[in-house]
């Protein structure tokens, strides 16, 4: 049983990812807590206070300096074209913004932190305390590579050897002081960084060159200055916390709090590590993200949970081991770090779901909401001294995790919502007022059916239809001038009243009932004579798994043999790389037999099914040859779609297009993001005129 046990977790990546990285941190935690049982015997209780503020300036400007770039690699250096090139340009990014914060505090140290100060006052000190600070950044930052490589073995490896060696260190620095604790410690990041060089050197083919490539900058900067601001709003309680205490109420409530947030750091290992060993599976196949969540719960479950109950019977021992003020002063704070682990599990979880997800304003709204709580009732309660510190931890984490909650339990109703919020705000007001101004120009009351639902303010057709003053109704009694079939899914059903209708009237759209990918490409093959298809059990090569179904945004770049799942597809990695490390596509707008408006879209490498980077308004004969442009109205007829939008890829190595999308009710660009504020106007009048003399006319045959 014990070897089944064993066999499943080295099978399964999860746990063992999740085992080396919880093993590599209860290293880290072991070896810190032997490191400060010597320092306490070595060094005065003040020397610590003062050293515990020193390394939580270091380790603030370690995280101020990843710069977002940590969560950068794990997320797409796997399916990395330049690995080395992505590597170098992060570190040094890295290093400099390490030198460059290091800096400003110690400038701006007699302001930040007068206690501090007094130790950096030298240029030595301060030269010192800059190198040592940038040796811990880019330190920081090896993790994440090895745990994008799904190497963890190795982050295990690193952490016990520069954890060994920092245990021994401050023997070396017993006249230094507070600056010389600090000296142990941020030397053996340097040990840990030039070992984790020479494991990527040896075992990845890591070249280091000292060389910033600009492109790789302009593909990622929008992700990792996303996740940046996640991760620092993230980590600013537990390190701003011990700057407040210090110059708040003293070195020594400094020394009993660092020590207290080493023993819960040691607990909340088991989350931390967990939802990164989620965050890189999930990045490496999204498909099982699910599975995987599941299976991310039940780890810290079983972990965690007697965890927290032997820390809330033995935390007293285990303080009275640093000496017997550390277990009067902080075992009330312990106990409400060891139940806030429970809350720290959930939003750590969370907030690896959401990364694979690219939902980064759900992190960022998680972190902000801890952050916020966290440091200001910090603030409101230090009178009560660590309890109050204690109370503040506990509340900021549990309004953290329902925050949390909410944005993983409706995701989705809240970015159409929110979305839809700014079109009742800005557009719609706009489509009142246009559509009052074209009916008082048109003089008659004209009327659209829209069945079997109306479109919403976000859809195209709700903003053309105000636009030209017409009312919008889904009720088949009311006397109307148009039709259109129109409803907002993928496999549209049966409605006998439009069958009931298209006897006497033109139905718009009334032949497009399913939109589906393997519909789309099996017209698309029926005229153009070629797919985009291909079989996962036999393909050799990158290609793309995506949903069937409209709108979900979910494709995944593959390799290798798979076994094909239900309700994906699987399509050729269509070659549409433009320079600039860009991605272009095509997005045509239908309106019978023309295409009134062509737009080329632009994404990043680490974006390429989701976000728009930007827009180009082209004309559609200056993308299309006139074979194609011929070729993609026929498949439009054969589809059924006479109002609508096509996305259209070009491969650059067979110069051929391949229509990859149709969706038969697309919704509005929003200005600003999708479109030029400028062009949206043009865009708007285009569409409204082309719509009113193709489908807009009286509906009787």
């Amino acid at each position: 049983m014990i070897v089944n046990f064993l066999r499943k977790i080295h099978q399964e990546s999860l746990y063992l990812n999740s085992l080396y990285l919880m093993s590599a941190t209860a290293i880290v935690a072991g070896f810190g807590f032997f490191f400060w049982l010597i320092n306490a015997q070595l060094f005065s209780t003040e020397d610590i206070g003062l050293a515990t503020a020193l390394i939580s300036v270091m380790n603030l400007i370690s995280i101020l300096s990843l710069i977002g770039i940590n969560a950068t690699f794990i997320r797409f250096l796997p399916s990395s074209e330049r690995p080395n090139d992505k590597l170098n340009t992060g570190m040094l990014l890295v290093g400099a913004t390490a030198v460059l914060l290091t800096g400003v505090f110690v400038a701006l140290s007699s302001i930040i932190s007068p206690p501090l100060h007094a130790l950096l006052n030298t240029p030595a000190t301060a030269l010192i305390f800059i190198f040592l600070c940038t040796l811990s950044a880019v330190n920081a930052i090896t993790d994440s590579i090895f745990l994008a490589h799904r190497q963890t073995k190795y982050v295990f490896t690193i952490n016990f050897v520069f954890s060994f060696c920092k245990m021994l260190l401050p023997f070396l620095f017993i006249g230094y002081g507070a600056f010389g604790i600090f000296a142990a410690a941020a030397a053996a990041q340097g040990i840990g960084l030039a070992l984790s060089i020479g494991i990527l050197m040896w075992k990845f083919n890591y070249r280091p060159r000292f060389v910033i490539h600009r492109d790789i900058i302009d593909l990622v900067w929008r992700y990792s200055a996303t996740n940046y601001l996640a991760s620092v709003l993230n980590l600013l309680p537990v390190t701003i916390l011990p700057i407040i205490i210090l110059n708040q109420l003293g070195a020594h409530p400094a020394a009993y709090y660092y020590i207290v947030m080493m023993i819960g750091n040691l607990l909340y290992t088991i989350p931390w590590a967990t939802a990164r060993a989620l965050f890189a599976e999930g990045s490496n196949d999204e498909s099982l993200l699910n599975s995987h969540f599941k299976k991310a719960i039940i780890v810290i479950a079983a972990l965690l949970i007697p965890s927290v109950i032997f820390l809330l019977v033995a935390g007293k021992f285990i303080l009275q081991v640093f000496g017997v003020d550390f277990a009067a002063e902080g075992i009330v704070f312990l106990r409400f770090v060891a139940l806030s682990g429970l809350l720290v599990s959930a939003t750590a979880i969370f907030g690896s779901y959401f990364q694979v997800k690219k939902d980064l304003l759900a992190i960022i709204i998680t972190n902000a909401a801890l952050a916020v709580a966290t440091i200001t009732l910090s603030y409101v309660l230090l009178p009560l001294g660590l309890e109050g510190v204690g109370i503040a931890w506990f509340v900021g984490n549990s309004i953290a995790a329902l925050v949390g909650y909410m944005l993983y339990r409706w995701p989705k109703d809240f970015y159409e919502k929110a979305r839809e919020l700014w079109f009742v705000k800005i557009s719609v007001p706009l489509s009142k007022f246009r559509y009052l101004r074209a009916r008082y120009h048109n003089g008659k009351r004209k009327v659209v059916l829209c069945y079997p639902e109306k479109p919403r303010p976000f859809h195209i057709l709700y903003l053309v239809l105000h636009n030209l003053g017409f009312a919008i109704t889904n009720d088949p009694a009311v006397k109307h001038d148009a039709v259109i079939a129109f409803e907002d899914t993928t496999f549209r059903r049966d409605v006998p009243i439009l069958s009931d209708l298209r006897r006497s009237e033109n139905i718009t759209n009334i032949d497009c009932n399913d939109i589906s990918k393997e519909r789309v490409d099996s017209v698309f093959k029926e005229v153009f004579g070629y797919s985009s298809f291909i079989d996962p059990l036999t393909y050799q090569g990158k290609y793309v798994r995506k949903s069937n179904f409209n709108t979900t945004h979910d494709g995944v770049i593959l390799e290798g043999p798979a076994v094909p799942k239900d309700g994906y597809v699987y399509q050729k990695l269509i070659q549409d790389k433009y320079p600039g490390g860009l991605y272009r596509e095509m997005r045509l707008s239908i309106m019978g037999d023309a295409i009134p408006i062509a737009v080329y879209r632009y994404r990043s490498e680490h974006n390429r099914f989701n976000h728009i980077i930007s827009t180009e308004w082209v004309a559609a004969t200056q993308m299309l040859t006139g074979d194609e442009y011929t070729k993609v109205l026929l498949f439009c007829k054969k589809f059924g779609l006479d109002y609508g939008e096509l996305d259209v890829m070009r491969d650059a190595n067979e110069d051929r297009i391949y229509i990859v999308d149709a969706n038969n009710t697309p919704a509005g660009p929003v200005p600003g993001l999708h479109i030029h504020k400028n062009d949206y106007a043009r865009y708007l009048s285009v569409l409204s005129e082309s719509a009113l003399s193709k489908f807009l006319e009286p509906t009787n045959i």
